[in-house]
């Protein structure tokens, strides 16, 4: 009896990292704890309470899936078991990123407009400007096709602008090459409670910033859309 339930929370505790690659559920059932190939696997199997968030997450993650931007979530969800979960060495901090991770899911699953909106993030300078303000403009077709626009302003009066259409990777990024300016790359993609605007490699702020703009890695809080107003013609 007790190997017999060792196999069924085996079977739990490996089904999110299952969940991120194919979104598969059943397959998590094949799973032995006497296979674990990690020092995270093995803690999840030898706890209740981690085995329990597991379950509950694989659940969380399917439903999260089912909305209008799956394979977004499928990328958000293989950044927070790479960069999250997998880091963990103790109970502790599964623990942690676990209920972190069960909220976030529970937030994507009742955003309908993620991908259609605009985002501002406001930075407070009060030795120049008490408002300087970033924001990001998402408008996604639904088919792999995301317009954006997107501005930084910094406190030393330079900025950066872009706008474009990104294309969706098979990963579920979103990308926009600009081939005309050496290596450029954005990429657009939700991780943990943000929607990241990013220059990949660093190519593009020549092009897009002053001499001083930088746009490296901006965050914005999924928690605060608006409605369209650079995208739709209104003005920002």
């Amino acid at each position: 009896m007790k190997l017999t339930f060792k196999l069924r929370r085996y079977g739990t505790a490996l089904g999110v990292a299952i969940l991120a690659l194919d979104g598969s559920v059943s397959a998590a059932a094949s799973f032995d704890c006497a296979k674990a190939s990690s020092s995270v696997e093995a803690l999840i199997c030898e706890d209740d309470q981690l085995s329990s968030l597991d379950e509950r997450l694989a659940a969380a993650y399917k439903q999260a899936r089912e909305s209008g931007f799956g394979k977004e979530i499928k990328f958000s969800q293989t950044l927070w078991l790479n960069n999250s979960r997998n880091l963990c060495e103790d109970a502790e901090c599964l623990l942690r990123v676990y209920d972190q991770r069960l909220d976030v899911l529970s937030k994507l699953s009742g955003l309908s407009t993620l991908f259609n909106a605009r985002y501002e993030r406001l930075i407070q300078d009060d030795e120049v400007s008490p408002d300087i303000i970033d924001y990001l403009e998402v408008n996604s077709d639904g088919a792999g096709v995301l317009q954006f626009a997107y501005e930084s302003n910094h406190a030393n009066g330079h900025s950066c602008t872009v706008e474009g259409e990104a294309l969706q990777a098979k990963n579920g990024a979103y990308e926009y090459h600009d081939l005309d300016v050496g290596q450029c790359l954005f990429r657009i993609y939700l991780e943990d409670e943000s929607l990241v605007f990013e220059d990949v490699d660093g190519a593009c702020r020549t092009y897009y910033c002053g001499a001083r703009g930088v746009i490296a890695k901006d965050r914005f809080a999924i928690g605060e859309p608006r409605a369209l107003k650079v995208l739709t013609g209104g003005s920002p």
